[in-house]
């Protein structure tokens, strides 16, 4: 399952008819899904190819015994709110 977590309203506009492949998911259960995993799969998209010089658009974690992948809209979003978790997770 793909779980979006972004304060962008428009990406859940149901009004559309359009399904979307993922579901809108809160900051609080966001972080409850993270902490339930055991390793976490770690990736980023950026503006650029510079780490030190490009912004992070996104970023994505994910756990693959849960089936389960987390994007979060940094622009939206502070990543520093997963910080005490990640930091007690292996991160791959």
């Amino acid at each position: 399952m793909i779980y979006l977590l972004s304060k962008q309203e428009e990406l859940f506009d149901i009004s559309t008819g359009v399904e979307t492949p993922y579901t809108r998911i809160t900051q609080e259960d966001a972080l409850k899904l993270v902490k339930s995993m055991e390793v976490v799969q770690f990736d980023t998209e950026t503006n650029g190819r510079d780490p030190h010089l490009c912004s992070v658009l996104c970023a994505q974690f994910g756990n693959k015994k849960l089936d389960a992948q987390l994007v979060v809209d940094t622009s939206t979003i502070d990543l520093k709110s997963f910080k005490d978790v990640l930091e007690t997770k292996l991160l791959i």
